[in-house]
């Protein structure tokens, strides 16, 4: 039973991080207008980006769908977010591996 909740443990902050980079995405893409969305990662380019690169898609994203000086700020503010979320769904899965005496 330990060995399953410790995968558990491990596999949850990508999962949880990886649903949230989604959810930023998709709330982006929402607000652009149709010239930025027209720039913005078609659906299965969008899903593959995030599976594999995760923080770096919001900064490549946020790098696609601005022009001019707001296109650096948006790459950097995105791939800070990203991280921030990453950093607290680690933290709580540390917190439940510690609380649960496992790892």
């Amino acid at each position: 039973m330990q060995v399953v909740l410790a995968i558990l443990l491990l596999l949850a902050p990508w999962a949880l991080s990886t649903a949230a980079f989604f959810w930023l995405l998709s709330w982006d893409e929402r607000r652009l207008g149709p010239e930025a969305q027209a720039r913005a990662f078609p659906p299965a380019t969008k899903r593959a980006a995030v599976v594999m690169f995760g923080p770096l898609a919001l900064a490549v994203h946020g790098a696609r769908t601005r022009r001019g000086a707001a296109k650096g700020l948006a790459a950097v503010v995105g791939l800070a977010a990203a991280l921030a979320v990453q950093a607290v769904v680690v933290a709580l899965a540390s917190a439940a591996a510690d609380a649960l005496g496992v790892l």
